[in-house]
């Protein structure tokens, strides 16, 4: 049977099913999201935008990794089922979290305050009342997101595309009201993060509301506040915190790259390519998702043989993912013009390119999920490091001095992401065996 006896996977076949079926509603979703927007606010700003929430969700990961610390050390905690150390670790991650996010955004407020947004986005749309907006939001929603840490190691990661999804519904019915009500030359950036930020934080007030309500071993007390988990947390999750920034300067930097190089119109065809193809890997990662946990606990267990299966059962079903990707190649260009309702220039061997980008993302992410859950990130950090470091470089190289264009910026990140899909399975099968000798023993 798949994964072993149902009754010990109960909770992650429940998790996997719904992942997979609430996917294709949040591509739904997207799929009208996304002309809707573009044509709200047109070619140019719809560039600004993307590229602005590009570089501004890079900020996204500093919360400093206590979310990634906090969701294994709770996985861990749960074996147990101690109660009263669940809300220790709770408590101590909250107020760790919300003083590190209090100073953080004063920093950046008073940093953005002086920075000219417009020659970073190399445009003359007026954007800086936007930066603002979603910077005050962002910070707010640091702190909520902990509830997603919560719904992850419970193995309850299926709620976690319901809120999405409800965002995004907010989201969409916001711009379609704002296209109706808003004349076409009033409309704004700031218009977009206002919806954008507002819709976000709603949500994620419930929910904690919710959540709170239910798991009363949840709430955070100062009572409760431990600085003994400070290092605990700490200790996996600043590697995850510089693994993250990593991941954001080789796959987040390819817009503001094209911006600088060409001009904000240029991200708009790279921004939908990747989008599109971006579907097949959120489906993908849908079933990838809820084993993050489940192999916090499994590691806990020693139970090696069960992880050594679920892994090739993955990679088993990265077959159907890699027939995904190749049926939209060859249906791409159509699709697109009945998509946006619109014919967009797609730069040559770009659409290719970025379906093996997003191969090469599937295959990795198979063994990324495996080594995070089991907080082996001392290999996936020096090779994402020296990824980082190539990506900016390779992607001037190929798309100035040799010509390739946008598509170059995009072929200089996959040629960085072959580090992982080279050494992730080693680093991998190095942890399993070493792991599985040692129980023998």
């Amino acid at each position: 049977m798949l994964f072993g006896g149902v009754k010990n996977n109960k909770k992650l076949i429940k998790s996997i099913f719904l992942n997979i079926l609430l996917k294709p509603c949040l591509v739904l979703v997207s799929f009208f999201y996304t002309p809707l927007v573009l044509s709200f606010l047109g070619v140019e700003k719809y560039g600004v935008w993307v590229t602005m929430l590009s570089v501004l969700n890079w900020l996204t990961i500093f919360d400093f990794g206590i979310g990634g610390g906090f969701r294994n050390l709770l996985g861990k905690s749960l074996v147990k089922n101690d109660k009263k150390e669940i809300n220790s670790i709770s408590s101590t991650a909250y107020i760790t979290l919300l003083s590190s996010v209090s100073i953080l955004c004063v920093i950046l407020l008073i940093f953005s305050y002086f920075i000219n947004w417009n020659s970073v986005f190399n445009t003359d749309v007026v954007i800086k009342p936007a930066v603002f907006i979603i910077l005050i939001f962002l910070c707010l929603n640091f702190v909520f997101g902990l509830t997603n840490s919560i719904l992850y190691a419970n193995q309850k990661s299926e709620i976690v595309p319901i809120i999405n999804f409800v965002v995004q519904i907010f989201n969409l019915f916001g711009v379609f009201l704002f296209k109706k009500i808003i004349s076409e030359e009033n409309r704004t950036i700031s218009q977009m993060a206002l919806l954008y930020s507002s819709s976000g934080i709603v949500v994620n007030l419930f929910v904690v509301s919710y959540i709170w309500k239910r798991y009363k071993e949840y709430i955070p007390s100062f009572n409760s506040f431990d600085k003994r988990y400070i290092n605990s947390i700490f200790n996996y999750g600043v590697k995850l915190f510089f693994l993250q920034i990593c991941g954001i300067l080789l796959f987040m930097t390819d817009s503001i790259i094209i911006t600088h190089l060409y001009s904000p119109e240029q991200v708009t065809p790279y921004a939908i390519t990747r989008n599109l193809f971006s579907i097949v890997n959120s489906l993908f990662v849908a079933l990838l998702v809820p084993f993050w946990s489940k192999y916090t606990i499994e590691n806990e267990k020693k139970n090696y043989v069960w992880i050594k299966k679920s892994i090739n059962v993955q990679l088993v079903l990265l077959g159907c993912g890699i027939i995904g990707l190749i049926i939209l190649y060859h249906i791409f260009i159509p699709l697109t013009k009945i998509w946006l309702k619109k014919e967009l220039d797609f730069p040559p061997y770009l659409i290719l390119t970025m379906a093996i980008l997003i191969g090469t993302e599937m295959f990795t992410g198979v063994f990324s999920i495996f080594l995070n859950g089991v907080s082996y990130i001392n290999g996936q950090l020096s090779i994402s490091i020296i990824g980082a470091i190539l990506n900016v470089p390779l992607s001037i190289i190929f798309a100035k001095y040799l010509g390739f264009g946008v598509t170059g910026v995009c072929f200089a990140t996959v040629c960085c992401q072959m580090l992982g899909v080279i050494f992730l399975p080693v680093f991998t099968i190095k942890f399993l065996k070493q792991n599985m000798k040692m129980c023998k023993n």
